[in-house]
């Protein structure tokens, strides 16, 4: 999934539009319910578990942490 697509899909799911993959969660207007909401999103999509306490660790912080750790995630479970 290209990060354009994984944005749009996120952003669906979190009812905010993020029109910057760079920039922070909570600097695009995302609280803890939206988030809770993209960790949901991304999940289905990629058909994997995202442990919600690696927010509470400060990462994935951005759209594109997000989506770099969801591919890296889907990486490692394919070998």
């Amino acid at each position: 999934m290209t990060i354009e697509e994984f944005t749009a899909v996120i952003s669906t799911a979190a009812r905010v539009e993020l029109d910057d993959p760079q920039t922070s969660f909570t600097a695009q207007g995302l609280d803890s319910l939206g988030l809770l909401n993209v960790l949901v999103a991304v999940e289905d999509s990629y058909s994997i578990e995202i442990d919600p306490a690696s927010f509470a660790d400060g990462l994935p912080r951005t759209p594109a942490e997000m989506h770099a750790y969801a591919e890296s995630v889907v990486t490692t479970h394919a070998e």
